[in-house]
């Protein structure tokens, strides 16, 4: 390993891969850093090195949890599709309807599954809990929003603050904000001052998101702040628990 010594507004150069690092600013602890990088490069902060295996572990979960779930609603629409096949060729069409209407009520739930799965928005969303994830990281993003969305939560994404203030002028409000609170524009700590001094905004929770300690942002945890502080990386399972503490009682209506 190489070890450099760095003032503020020096950098460490990669002339081969195109690559920039600067030290932008030296607080206390803490050490801002500009990254300037090709845009075919890939950069994660060090708590997110191992974000591509977590990735394909929660891809991996999200399948399975959802076909364990549609394999048995498969087998059953089987079933009746043969019940009502054998019904029709004896021409007894009274018992044929009830056997349709079960059908139909099985395949409803798997098109909703399924649209939950791919971000669709289900027609009574008016009905389901809502989350609005303020992120720059466009992956971070992506997967945690795709968990919650499996979770049976409508769920949008914007890049930084100012774009959370915009959608919140929207019909339906969001019951929740998760927020990374290092943002290179309009950050955390801009957001949550914007959003607790509006009161149309008091009954949305915050979930702040951080690999930094609280003290750093000056944001408190409590009614004119944050509802609560996670570390990175999140765990999308306890996140989902506390977004809605049922969510993983799905419930299909049949």
């Amino acid at each position: 390993m190489l070890v450099l010594s760095r003032r503020e507004d020096e950098s460490i150069v990669f002339p081969g891969l195109g690559i920039q690092v600067r030290v932008l600013k030296v607080s206390g602890q803490s050490v801002k850093i500009g990254v300037d990088a090709p845009r075919r490069a890939k950069v994660l902060r060090g708590e997110l090195a191992g974000a591509q295996d977590l990735g394909v572990e929660l891809l991996q979960e999200c399948v399975g949890g959802f076909a364990a779930e549609v394999r048995p609603r498969l087998a059953e629409a089987a079933e009746i599709l043969r019940d009502v096949s054998e019904t029709i060729d004896e021409c007894n069409w009274q018992d044929a309807q009830p056997l349709l209407n079960r059908l139909f009520l099985q395949l409803k739930w798997l098109d909703t599954r399924a649209r939950c799965m791919i971000g669709e928005v289900p027609q009574n969303s008016t009905t389901r809990t809502r989350a609005l994830i303020v992120e720059d990281n466009d992956n971070e993003a992506k997967l945690l929003a795709s968990y919650l969305r499996l979770k049976n939560i409508d769920v949008e994404t914007v890049p930084h603050g100012a774009a959370a203030i915009s959608a919140l002028t929207r019909p339906n409000l969001p019951q929740a904000i998760v927020l990374d609170m290092r943002m290179p524009r309009y950050d955390g700590r801009w957001t949550v001052n914007r959003l607790r001094s509006d009161p149309r905004f008091d009954d949305i929770k915050i979930y702040a998101v951080s690999g930094d300690h609280p003290n750093d942002f000056g944001v408190e945890i409590g009614p004119t702040g944050v509802n609560q502080w996670l570390r990175k990386p999140v765990n999308p399972e306890e996140l989902a628990r506390q977004i809605v503490p049922s969510t993983f009682e799905y419930a299909a209506g049949i």
